[in-house]
This record gives structure tokens, C-alpha cells and sequence, in this order.
């Protein structure tokens, strides 16, 4: 007697129904987290830090799922995506960015879902990768690096938010939410700073298993990350020798993080499905 099936012995199956559980209780935490904020902006979080808690739970249950591979690592965009955005909200979540939590998970919920609702109706395309040392190193840097990159994106547009609220005198109940403008910034600025080291592990153990850039079609992606390292870079010198803050940190905080979208999603885009069609 057969159990081939059984539809629950299926992988693509149970990935799919990881995905759909974890977009409900993203969405849940979502609606709970607005109808909260609406009634006193500065909330007690903690239901949200629990709901969220399970909620990532079964995010890191769906990632494992996804990327692991009796042949290696399934590196496949989608994938890649749903990893990111588990770590994102994981570094959320920790006490040490605290400040942050009530508002940056208006926007984190809704990405999540979203990215999570894709690979439950993608098979993804296997682009499996031996374990070695050097690639698991590469690998958790990077994936740390964009995770916090992406978090610098979100809290510099929040910080752009009260710049514009403070200018034209709205009123929003998401920035009205937000503690002091240079306490976001100082958050902003701490961030950017670990984003900064984990992307220089990031480059350095990538040169480890780089054999030819125009052959491995990686010339672009280094040439990208490279320009967002070189972006962070001037950005915390500038803060440390002459104080640099607002607009100016906003620009190159988000030119930092449209470079890695380009050398990184953009490249896994271009060759995993515009070359393929």
C-alpha cells in the first residue's frame, strides 16, 4: 500500500499550508496592532510581542521548510525573501530595538504576508547550493546584512515622516506614535552601523568562493554591494566627524538600500526568470 497520496506527505503542500497559517496570524497581529493604535497611540505592546512571537514561530517553521534541501540550500529569490523578511522581523522583535517595534510592524505585516502568500503559490526554482563553511558564513551575513538594511529603509522613511509632519504641522496617528526625532535617528544610526559590519563579512567571505565574476554573472552584485558598503560607510563617518543627520542620512540610507535591492533581488531576478523565458 501506497502513501504517495496523501497530500500532507507532499513538501510543496506543507509549505503552502505553513505560508497561509503564518499569513493569518501576520494579519491578525496587523488588524490587532491598528485598532490599538487608533484608540492610544502608545499602547501596551506586549499581546503584540506574543502574537507576533507565534507568528514567527511559524515563519521559521515555513523558512526551514523552503530553503533546505537533501542537495543543499534551496537560494531561490522567493526563498531568499521569505528568510529575509523572518530575520527582519525577528531583529524587530528584541529588546534592543524596542523603540521601534509598535511602528515598523505596520509595514513589516503587511511585506510579510505578501511575500509569504507568493511562495505558498510558487514551487520556486531548486537553485540548490552545497553547505561549505564559507558559504553558511556568506550566507547568514548577508541575509543578516539585508535584513537590517531593510530595517534602515523603514525607520529612515519613518524618520522622513515626522520631518514632514514637523514642517507642515499634520497630524498621524502613526508618527504621533514614534518617540523623540533624535531618538529614531540614534536608532537609525545604530542599525546602519551593525548593518555596516555584517556587510563587510558579508563581502569578505564572498571572495572566498568567487572564482569569476563575469562568469558567475556576480560583477554587478559585488559592484552594488560594494556602492552600498562605500554609502554607509561615508554616511558614519560624516555622523562621527561632523554630525550628520535628517535628509541627508534619509538619501543615503535609502540609496544604500536600492543598491542592494539591485545588485541582490534584481540579479536573482534577472536569472532566475528573465533569462529563463
Amino acid at each position: 500500500m501506497t502513501h504517495s497520496s496523501n497530500p500532507c506527505g507532499n513538501p510543496y503542500m506543507t509549505n503552502s499550508l505553513l505560508s497561509v497559517i503564518t499569513i493569518i496570524l501576520y494579519s491578525v497581529a496587523f488588524v490587532y496592532q491598528k485598532s490599538q493604535s487608533r484608540r492610544n497611540p502608545v499602547f501596551d505592546s506586549s499581546k503584540l510581542k506574543y502574537l507576533t512571537a507565534v507568528a514567527l514561530i511559524m515563519h521559521g517553521g515555513t523558512t526551514i521548510a523552503l530553503i533546505t534541501d537533501p542537495d543543499g540550500l534551496d537560494l531561490s529569490l522567493i526563498n531568499v525573501c521569505v528568510l529575509t523578511t523572518f530575520v527582519t522581523n525577528a531583529l524587530v522583535l528584541t529588546k534592543q530595538l524596542n523603540t521601534i517595534l509598535n511602528t515598523l510592524y505596520i509595514l513589516l505585516f503587511p511585506i510579510s504576508g505578501t511575500i509569504l502568500f507568493v511562495a505558498a503559490i510558487t514551487s520556486g526554482s531548486k537553485p540548490t547550493m552545497p553547505v561549505s563553511p564559507t558559504l553558511q558564513a556568506h550566507v547568514i551575513s548577508s541575509i543578516l546584512a539585508y535584513s537590517l538594511i531593510t530595517i534602515c529603509s523603514l525607520q529612515a522613511l519613518l524618520i522622513q515622516l515626522q520631518i514632514r509632519q514637523l514642517k507642515y504641522k499634520s497630524q498621524n496617528e502613526t508618527v504621533r506614535s514614534l518617540p523623540s526625532l533624535e531618538v529614531m535617528e540614534k536608532v537609525l544610526f545604530r542599525i546602519i552601523l551593525l548593518s555596516e559590519i555584517f556587510l563587510s563579512i558579508s563581502l569578505v567571505t564572498g571572495f572566498f568562493f568567487y572564482e569569476d565574476l563575469r562568469e558567475q554573472k556576480l560583477l554587478h552584485k559585488v559592484f552594488f554591494s560594494s556602492t552600498a558598503w562605500f554609502c554607509f560607510a561615508v554616511l558614519l563617518l560624516g555622523r562621527f566627524l561632523k554630525g550628520w543627520r535628517g535628509k541627508l542620512a534619509i538619501r543615503l540610507t535609502w540609496l544604500s538600500f536600492i543598491c542592494l535591492g539591485l545588485g541582490f533581488v534584481g540579479s536573482k531576478f534577472v536569472t532566475e526568470y528573465l533569462l529563463k523565458m
